[in-house]
C-alpha cells in the first residue's frame, strides 16, 4: 500500500518542525517566525540567516538557499529516502503505519510482528549500550580497560563521542541489567548478548572487552563489536546477523560522523574500529569503518547518500590492498568516484599515524589516486607488449570497466588503457563485447536471490517535480505571494495569467496548487510544506520568508500581486510581438498587413497596461 497524501499529512501535523530542527540548533522566535544559525553542516555561519515557519511548518535558509519542510530536513539531516523520513517521523508519534489493503489478516499480522520485534531489539541494544557505557565509566583509572583505551585515545571526548563501554568479567552481568529492566532475555540471545545455560538461566557473551556499539545511519543501535583486553579468542567478537543488524549493510561511524562527510563531501573507508577512532582523534572525522567484512553493494549504496568522492584505506598487507581492489567495481558501479591509498610496510592507519605523523598521512591522503590507475598498474605489471600480455589486461580490466555507471568516467578509463596498450579503439571496443555479452547473459539468467519476506509497504514518494529554475523574478514573486495570502491564490485559479507564463511548468504547478487547496482549505497555511517536495530548487518557495513579503499588510500585498500581474503580461506580449515580427518575413503582402494590425493590438494592449496602477 502507498502512503496516501492524508497519512502524511496526518505525519507532518503531528510532528512539529521546530521540535525537530530545534535539536540540531537553537531557535529564538522573531515575529512570526523562528531564527538561528544554518544546522547543515555544509553551510558554516556566524549570524542567524535559517529560518522556521512554525505555522506553515517550512524552513529557508538565506544563506545556503536550503529550503523545505519537515520530511526534506529529516532526508538531509539523516540521509534517509523519503519513506524512510516518513516512517521515522511516523514512529516518533506513535502513528501506526498503514497496511496493504490487498494483504491478508496473516500477512498484516506478521508485518506488524517483524515491526514490533525489531523495535524491541533496538530497545535492547540500547539498554546494553548503556550498561556497557556506564560500567566503563565506572572503572578506576588503574582498571585494564581504561589502560588500554588511554593508551590508544588520548581524549575522554571521543569514548563519550562513540558511547564505548566495557563488558565486565562478571558472567551474568548484563542478563542481570536486562531482567531488571524486564526486557525478554530470549531475544537477547537471538541477537548474541547471552546465551541459555544448560541448567537454566543466562550468561553473557561479551565479557571483559573493550565494547564499541554500532548504530544504523538512521540512529537506532543494532549491534556491537567487543575487542578482548588480555590473551584470548578471538580478539573481536561481533553481534550476529539478526533483523535490525546485517554487517553488509552497516557501518561503524556512519551515524556519529556523518555531518563531517557531508560537510567535506568526502568519506574515508577503513576496516576497523581503532582504525577509525585513530584517524577521528588524528583530526580525519570524515571515516567510517567496515565490519569485518568485504565492501559491498549496500554500503556502495550507504555512501552515495552522503558523498560521491571515496577514499580506500584498508590496511597496507595483502589481504587490505585485495579487499581493496574488491570494493573498485562495487563503488564504480554506484557512481562513486573512489581513491584507494596503501601505507607502507603493511602499516595500519594507527600505526602509521604513531610512526610518521599526522601530516605525512594528510599529505598521502590529499594526493591519494583514483582506485582504477593502481589496479591498472597491478594488472599491468610484468607487461611486455606482446599480444597475449594485452589479451590478460582486458581480461582483468573488463569487469571494472563494464561496472562503471558513469558512463563518461568509463570512456576516460578507457582512453587510458587505450593509450598505455598502444592499440586501435575498435580493436579495445572489440575485444571488450564478449565481456559484455557475458555480463548481459549473467543478469539475464540469473535466478531471483531476494528471499520472500513477510509483505513490506510499498510507499509512495513525491509525484512528478517541478523544475522552476527559469521563472522570471516577478512570477516568483507572485507564486509566494500566493503561498501567503489564500485570497490571492483563489485569483489565480482561472486566471488569464496562467496561460502566460514564460514557462508551462509553472502554470502545470499552479494548477495542482488550487487543486490541492481546494482539497484542503482548512489547511492553507500547511499548503506549502504539501508541496515543497515536488519543487526544485526549494529555495524557490523561501521567498515567502523574506522580510520585503512578510512585512507587507494585506493591501501592500495585492498591490504587489497585481503588479506581478502586468509585468508577467507585458513580457507575454512582448514574446508575442518577437515572434509576429519574426513571421512576417517571407509572408504575403496581406498576410503581413493581419501581421501588423496584431503587432498594432498588442503595443496597444502593452501602452494600456503601463498607464493603468491598480488592476491589470
Amino acid at each position: 500500500m502507498k502512503f496516501s497524501p492524508d497519512f502524511i499529512d496526518k505525519v507532518r501535523d503531528a510532528n512539529n518542525i521546530v521540535d525537530i530542527i530545534g535539536q540540531y540548533t537553537q531557535l529564538s522566535r522573531k515575529g512570526h517566525q523562528h531564527m538561528g544559525l544554518c544546522p547543515f553542516p555544509d553551510h558554516n555561519e556566524k549570524s542567524p540567516s535559517f529560518s522556521v515557519s512554525e505555522t506553515k511548518q517550512l524552513y529557508h535558509c538565506f544563506g545556503c538557499k536550503k529550503s523545505g519542510n519537515i520530511f526534506t530536513f529529516v532526508q538531509d539531516m539523516k540521509s534517509m529516502n523519503f519513506p524512510e523520513s516518513v516512517e521515522f517521523l511516523a514512529d516518533r508519534a506513535s502513528i501506526p503505519i498503514p497496511v496493504d489493503a490487498q494483504a491478508s489478516e496473516k500477512e498484516t499480522a506478521q508485518y506488524q510482528e517483524i515491526r514490533d520485534k525489531k523495535k524491541l531489539m533496538q530497545k535492547i541494544n540500547l539498554a546494553a549500550a548503556r550498561y556497557y557505557y556506564q560500567n566503563y565509566q565506572k572503572l578506576g583509572e588503574s582498571h585494564k580497560a581504561k589502560s588500554y583505551l588511554s593508551n590508544r585515545l588520548s581524549a575522554d571526548e571521543i569514548i563519550s563521542f562513540f558511547k564505548l563501554g566495557y563488558a565486565s568479567d562478571q558472567w551474568e552481568g548484563l542478563s542481570h541489567h536486562l531482567k531488571v529492566q524486564k526486557l525478554p532475555l530470549d531475544i537477547a540471545v537471538e541477537m548474541g548478548l547471552l546465551k541459555k545455560k544448560a541448567q537454566g538461566g543466562y550468561y553473557d557473551l561479551f565479557r571483559d572487552r573493550i565494547m564499541f556499539p554500532i548504530f544504523s545511519h538512521s540512529g537506532e543501535c543494532v549491534g556491537f563489536g567487543g575487542r578482548i583486553i588480555d590473551q584470548g579468542q578471538p580478539k573481536y567478537l561481533n553481534s550476529p546477523e539478526s533483523a535490525v543488524f546485517s554487517k553488509g549493510r552497516t557501518f561503524y561511524g556512519l551515524y556519529e560522523n556523518a555531518k563531517f562527510i557531508r560537510s567535506q563531501d568526502e568519506v574515508v573507508v577503513v576496516e576497523g574500529y581503532m582504525d577509525l577512532l585513530a584517524l577521528f582523534q588524528a583530526g580525519f572525522k570524515n571515516v567510517v569503518a567496515t565490519l569485518g567484512t568485504a565492501l559491498t553493494e549496500s554500503h556502495a549504496k550507504l555512501i552515495k547518500r552522503y558523498t560521491r568522492n571515496v577514499i580506500v584505506l584498508f590496511d597496507g598487507d595483502a589481504a587490505g590492498q585485495s579487499a581493496a581492489q574488491r570494493s573498485l567495481p562495487i563503488l564504480l558501479s554506484q557512481g562513486l568516484m573512489p581513491r584507494g591509498l596503501t601505507l607502507p610496510d603493511n602499516l595500519d592507519p594507527d600505526e602509521y599515524i604513531q610512526k610518521h605523523g599526522v601530516e605525512s598521512l594528510k599529505s598521502k591522503m590529499q594526493s591519494s589516486r583514483e582506485l582504477f590507475y593502481s589496479f591498472l598498474d597491478q594488472a599491468m605489471q610484468g607487461y611486455t607488449g606482446a599480444a597475449s600480455d594485452k589479451v590478460v589486461v582486458i581480461e582483468k580490466m573488463a569487469p571494472i570497466l563494464l561496472a562503471c555507471s558513469d558512463k563518461s568516467l568509463m570512456m576516460l578509463y578507457i582512453d587510458e588503457i587505450q593509450s598505455r596498450l598502444q592499440v586501435d579503439e575498435r580493436w579495445l571496443m572489440r575485444a571488450l563485447a564478449p565481456y559484455k555479452e557475458k555480463n548481459a547473459k549473467m543478469a539475464n539468467n540469473s535466478p531471483d536471490k531476494v528471499p520472500k519476506r513477510a509483505p513490506e509497504l510499498t510507499k509512495s514518494s513525491p509525484s512528478d517535480v517541478y523544475n522552476l529554475s527559469e521563472i522570471s523574478k516577478s512570477e516568483r514573486f507572485l507564486l509566494n505571494l500566493a503561498l501567503i495570502d489564500a485570497d490571492l491564490l483563489k485569483m489565480l485559479e482561472n486566471h488569464e495569467v496562467l496561460e502566460q507564463f514564460s514557462h508551462k511548468v509553472l502554470a502545470a504547478f499552479l494548477h495542482e496548487l488550487t487543486q490541492l487547496y481546494g482539497q484542503m482549505p482548512n489547511k492553507f497555511d500547511t499548503l506549502s510544506a504539501s508541496v515543497v517536495s515536488k519543487v526544485e530548487p526549494k529555495s524557490i518557495l523561501g521567498l515567502q520568508f523574506d522580510e520585503i513579503l512578510t512585512a507587507l499588510n494585506e493591501d501592500d500585498r495585492k498591490k504587489l500581486f497585481n503588479d506581478c500581474l502586468r509585468k508577467i503580461k507585458e513580457a507575454y506580449l512582448k514574446r508575442q510581438a518577437k515572434n509576429l515580427s519574426n513571421q512576417l518575413r517571407g509572408k504575403s503582402s496581406k498576410e503581413q498587413l493581419e501581421e501588423l494590425e496584431q503587432l498594432m493590438k498588442i503595443q496597444k494592449t502593452k501602452l494600456s497596461l503601463k498607464t493603468r496602477t491598480n488592476e491589470p
